[in-house]
């Protein structure tokens, strides 16, 4: 399983990195400040360096010192890239609340309506539905709503069907105190221009089909596949926390399952697609939460999957946790991501 591979390695490429990246600079510096206070040390640097220089006529040498050069910047290179590790930094936000759930769950409705029309309202509704809650979950700039629509067009192309009591209650909207509420948390004229907006989309017969129940049948690497590939759930939370932290989902239409996926959801307790499913749901706030602190530039679409395993581990404390997993074949798991885990699990859900 990502994440739990211990890389220790990382420290030791870190310290080559650092030295490489400084030893110029202390040499050159302790060359200068010798030769500042010592006349002869001046002298003598001095020689050598006319010396260097006069040696570099040969074009053996030159050469050779060329590819020493070259090799020493692609080490500091190879020892400074980045590197996948188990102490992930905190998410740039990590206040992941409902908010994103509601607008993108209306994606995964099936467009199987034709019609130039049809498609102009679909595309009218997902855009304000997405728009607003991006803004709600917009930190510091974020607007108020009745600034952020007037100043939207696609707003103004759906006044006209909006309900005049709602557009009576965003008139009359206070635009002071509004930024108080939690990140990402809707409030309530946010709230109701939502529900205008799911008003509209039942009225236009653009409702989104229901999910379908996951079937009750024992958990193995093909019906994870299956589950992946068929159910919209697992890859509308990777996409969510993808887009929060601008990473990119290798959406591979085969999907991605592995027996040590298996082999982690049966070591939890999880033995069937359809525990796997309510577990998913039960947890959904908290997958997005705990996310973006293992997110890699990509992402498989059952990252979630995975993220859920780390809520219910980060649930049980380290110690049990570890107690869990320690014994499991193909997932490697140090006491030290499990003490990470529990420390995550205490921060996603503090508030």
């Amino acid at each position: 399983m990502p994440g739990s591979i211990r890389h220790d390695g990382g420290c030791m490429r870190k310290f080559v990195h650092d030295f490489l990246k400084w030893v110029p600079v202390a040499v050159g510096g302790g060359a200068v400040a010798v030769a500042g206070v010592w006349d002869k040390a001046k002298d003598w640097i001095a020689a050598q360096a006319v010396w260097a220089w006069s040696e570099m006529s040969d074009p053996w040498i030159a050469t050779f010192v060329v590819v020493a050069v070259l090799f020493y910047i692609a080490a500091i290179i190879w020892t400074g890239r980045e590197e996948v590790s188990t102490a992930a930094p905190e998410p740039a936000a990590s206040h992941l609340g409902i908010a994103e759930i509601i607008w993108d769950a209306k994606q995964e409705s099936v467009r199987s309506h034709t019609g130039d029309d049809s498609q102009r309202k679909r595309d009218l509704i997902d855009g304000l539905r997405r728009d607003v809650v991006r803004n709600a979950r917009n930190g510091d700039k974020r607007k108020h709503i009745r600034t952020y629509l007037n100043g939207h067009t696609d707003f103004h192309a759906a006044k006209k069907y909006l309900s005049a009591q709602f557009l009576e209650e965003l008139d009359g909207s206070a635009l002071t105190f509004w930024a108080l509420q939690e990140p990402s948390d809707l409030n309530e004229l946010e709230e109701l221009f939502l529900g205008e907006l799911d008003r509209l989309e039942t009225e236009w017969g653009l409702a989104p089909k229901p999910i379908p129940e996951a079937p009750n049948i024992p958990l193995t690497v093909n019906s994870l596949g299956a589950y992946v590939r068929g159910f919209p759930r697992v890859r509308k939370l990777t996409r969510q926390i993808a887009e929060s932290m601008e990473r990119i989902v290798d959406d591979d239409p085969e999907g991605h399952a592995s027996e040590s996926d298996v082999e982690m959801a049966q070591a939890l307790g999880i033995t069937t697609i359809l525990q796997l499913d309510e577990a998913i749901r039960r947890e959904e706030v908290l997958i997005l939460r705990i996310g973006p602190y293992f997110a890699t530039k990509t992402m498989f679409r059952d990252y979630s999957v995975m993220c859920l395993f780390y809520v219910l581990g980060g649930r049980m404390g380290g110690a049990a946790y570890y107690d869990t997993v320690k014994g499991l074949q193909l997932t490697s798991t140090g006491v030290g991501f499990c003490k990470d885990l529990e420390r995550i699990y205490g921060l996603i859900t503090a508030y």
